[in-house]
């Protein structure tokens, strides 16, 4: 048996298993003194890493609004060319020619394109004025599409219905 007095001046005896030497201290644990220095190498660590983090972060975000603003800025100036033109859709020779030159504006893509707009004439005007003899009758809205595509056309056969010579179903 071991007797430890402490400080305060209680004794205590312990078995000598119980008790480690000053070697097995000093190798399985850590003084104090080096646990503090230790512990503020550790916090300083983790603070460098949460910066680290938040740089990155703040990083991705501003690539982020970045990538938003150049996709906001292009939908506008594709609304803006297709409605100045009249376009549904960009047509495909003029966004061609914007992918060839990307620094082009549209109208200077529009422009280098060679893109020509179909003509709206009909290329057979004669073609018109040919009433299908053998039809009688019209439905109603065969008589309105008639109106908005052919209106020579809806003029003759309107007249014919009238007159009593074509029926309208």
């Amino acid at each position: 048996m071991v007797k430890v007095i402490y400080d305060d001046g209680t004794e205590r005896e312990f078995e000598e298993g119980e008790l480690i030497s000053r070697d097995e201290l000093s190798e399985r644990y850590v003084a104090k003194e080096d646990y503090d220095e230790l512990q503020a190498k550790y916090d300083k660590k983790k603070e460098q890493t949460k910066q680290a983090y938040a740089n990155q972060d703040k990083v991705k975000q501003e690539a982020f609004a970045e990538a938003e603003e150049r996709m906001a800025t292009r939908l506008r100036e594709e609304i803006w060319f297709t409605q100045r033109h009249g376009f549904d859709t960009i047509p495909e020779e003029v966004k061609a020619a914007k992918e060839k030159h990307p620094t082009l504006s549209w109208e200077e893509a529009y422009t280098i394109s060679g893109y020509k707009p179909a003509e709206s004439v009909n290329p057979n005007p004669w073609r018109e004025n040919i009433v299908d003899a053998k039809k009688t009758e019209y439905t109603f809205d065969e008589v309105s599409n008639l109106a908005i595509t052919n209106p020579k056309m809806y003029n003759e056969v309107a007249a014919k219905i009238e007159s009593g010579e074509f029926k309208m179903i």
